[in-house]
């Protein structure tokens, strides 16, 4: 049977569609491509442990070493043609044709669906809707084959280069798992590109040559099919082989990873704010949700086994759990990122093809059966899950428990006097680290507020006068509470001072890092600290800062009438314990002027809570500082913002240590 051949070479040579095909003959050509492109369609590549070679490896050493293996065919056939009769020769360069160009659909279908494979790793929901938009073209393309339609060329010229712009955008839109290559990963990764590139380079100058013999049967027109399905697949390999050669930065994998890390940072912190064990589950889930971009979750806590859902109904949810049940009793963990291929779960017919499950283990309440509890995260993308996802809530879970277990041990220790009694020497000890005074000048007008959550608190802020002209503030917060978070704020205060009175002031990124080298060696290991630096000039009329994740710096500009947010980067002291870390950090210049009003703050402000669940958060600070800008002192400032948090909260109780510092630029800065 003849089968497909491209004749995409002659018609770009002359932009002329070639005469129409009998039916019937069209119609087996359309059948073998259909039969070709839905092969590989329904058998998509699978990544497994994020091994991105492998596709590569199975692409070229198949249907890619078999399609070179047809073209050396030919060549051996063009030195033996001499020594047959014309028609023996027409005949076997017939055949060979057409094995080679059967061949070489299997070798374009098969690396389509590989680079789709790819092109998807981690798709956000908007690309994953391009690219099935993309296909459906593609198949438009190969009905108007099948219908025998030849337009003039004024529309199908056009039509055929959006389309092919729309796969060189597609080709460019997501290289990222290049990123992820290891570098020997990489080496081989070069030689399989550019062997596939090779690959299409020989195939195209091969039918380049056979296009215009008229001893070669020529087949029906399916150029617009082709030549986009080749297009795509051809650009795509010389795309990926680019960015893997130059190892061009992708953006977006960076600032993930960059989000990932301080992500980590806030959600540990707030499972670790929890007051009691519904709590703690409660920021659990919420933080396992936020990681993971969960499109479903619950948590059955251990002993009592109370369910916490998100975006689950009760239906949904006993149906995954009785499929996922012998998981559950085997107490380990389990990933499976190919729901629609165990049969166990695709007779559900649920819309999730991704599962992780987390067993959670542990005695919450004393006298209580320590019966095991169990943590789902379910996605709607196959290949959700990959092992630093599993890790990352692996360690959410076990902070929860972890803090759930000191919160048993505080609890049965606050009865006794000795806990009590070490319990008020550090809030003493604290006490005596506030300053007593605020620095008072003619420059600057300073006003603060701060409240700790329970006796000892975390919360710190503290003022060194460099010269009669330079001011150093530094705010901050260290993780948890009581009196291992009084001997972090004493040790952070005295690394202050220290590094305060040198001969040289060391810039704030400097001396973040200082600290942090500094702090390595005496926080603990699930322990960070948050902290923002400032320097302020009076001479220069400016001021330099640097944040080590803490909270965003507020600031009213008087000149401009903006109030705004510094959006600075910067990573928590004690998360990354190596030199790399200064490289986390970046100084801000800022001019000032008088009646500017900056206004720095701990979390315990943006997410306190009304007796509704909701944040008071930074839009609705940002606003208040809006409104009342224009009072007369810092004081009047805070008292305004204070009065509208406590109406927010309604006096709850606090949960987290609240500190918030205004800070007022005068007119007299001599």
């Amino acid at each position: 049977m003849q089968v497909l051949a491209l004749a995409a070479p002659g018609w770009a040579a002359g932009w002329n569609l070639p005469v129409p095909a009998p039916a019937g003959r069209l119609w087996n050509e359309v059948g073998f491509l259909t039969t070709a492109f839905l092969y590989y369609r329904t058998r998509p590549q699978r990544l497994r442990n994020n091994d991105f070679v492998a596709p590569l490896r199975r692409l070229f050493l198949g249907p890619g070493l078999l399609a070179f293996g047809c073209v050396g065919l030919y060549i051996a056939e063009q030195a033996v043609a001499p020594l047959l009769s014309p028609l023996a020769a027409n005949l076997l360069l017939n055949g060979l044709h057409t094995l080679n160009l059967a061949l070489f659909v299997h070798f374009l279908g098969a690396t389509l669906y590989t680079w789709r494979g790819l092109l998807l790793f981690r798709a956000t929901r908007q690309l994953q809707i391009e690219w099935q938009t993309f296909e459906v073209l593609l198949g438009g393309a190969l009905l108007m084959g099948l219908i025998n339609i030849t337009p003039p060329p004024r529309v199908w010229a056009p039509a055929v280069g959006l389309l092919g712009l729309f796969g060189a955008y597609l080709s460019l839109n997501n290289q990222r798992w290049v990123t992820y290559l290891l570098r020997a990963q990489k080496l081989q990764a070069l030689f399989l590109q550019l062997a596939l590139l090779l690959t299409f380079v020989t195939f195209g100058l091969y039918f380049y040559e056979l296009a215009s013999r008229p001893d070669v049967i020529q087949l029906a027109p399916q150029q617009f099919f082709l030549t986009l399905a080749v297009g795509f697949s051809g650009f795509y390999t010389a795309a990926s082989m680019v960015v893997t050669a130059f190892n061009l930065p992708t953006a977006a994998v960076y600032e993930q990873r960059r989000e990932e890390l301080l992500n980590f940072q806030t959600q540990c912190q707030l499972i670790q704010g929890g007051t009691n064990a519904e709590e703690v589950f409660d920021q659990l889930l919420l933080a396992t949700v936020r990681a993971t971009e969960a499109d479903g979750a619950w948590l059955r806590t251990p002993g009592a086994g109370a369910i916490r859902q998100f975006q689950l109904d009760d239906a949904r949810r006993l149906v995954l759990e009785t499929a996922l049940q012998p998981h559950i009793a085997a107490g380990h963990d389990y990933v499976n990122n190919a729901l629609d291929r165990t049969s166990d779960f695709r007779a559900l017919n649920l819309p999730y093809l991704s599962v992780l499950l987390i067993p959670l283990e542990g005695i919450i309440r004393e006298n209580e059966v320590p019966a095991p509890g169990v943590l789902v995260v379910v996605r709607e993308a196959s290949q959700a899950f990959d092992r630093s996802i599993s890790g990352l809530v692996q360690i959410f879970a076990n902070q929860a428990l972890l803090t759930i277990q000191n919160l048993r041990l505080t609890g049965a220790a606050v009865v006794s006097a000795n806990y009590k009694r070490e319990l008020r020497l550090a809030a003493e000890m604290q006490q005596s680290l506030i300053p007593s005074t605020l620095p008072a000048d003619r420059g600057l007008d300073i006003s603060v507020f701060s409240q700790a959550a329970t006796e000892v608190g975390g919360d710190f802020y503290d003022f060194r006068q460099l010269s009669p002209t330079r001011l150093a503030i530094i705010v901050g917060d260290v993780s948890g509470k009581g009196i291992s978070a009084a001997f972090h704020v004493a040790q952070m205060k005295g690394i202050f001072h220290s590094l305060m009175q040198l001969d040289h002031v060391p810039e704030p990124d400097r001396f973040m890092a200082k600290a942090n080298a500094a702090l390595a060696f005496c926080l603990e290991r699930n322990s960070f600290i948050t902290a923002s630096l400032y320097v302020i000039d009076y001479e220069q009329r400016g001021f330099v800062f640097a944040r080590a994740g803490h909270c965003h710096t507020l600031y009213y500009n008087a000149m401009t009438e903006q109030t705004f947010y510094f959006q600075t980067p910067g990573l928590g002291l004690g998360i990354v314990r190596d030199a790399s870390y200064g490289r986390r950090l970046s100084n801000l210049y800022y001019d000032y002027n008088p009646g500017d009003v900056m206004v720095i703050y701990t979390d315990g402000i943006t997410e306190a809570r009304a007796p509704d669940g909701q944040e008071y958060g930074e839009e609705r600070l940002r606003v208040q500082l809006a409104k009342h800008f224009y009072l007369d002192t810092a004081q009047e400032i805070r008292d305004a913002i204070i009065s509208d948090f406590q109406t927010f909260t309604s006096d709850a109780p606090i949960h987290d240590d609240q500190t918030l510092l205004v800070l007022r630029f005068r007119e007299d800065q001599t």
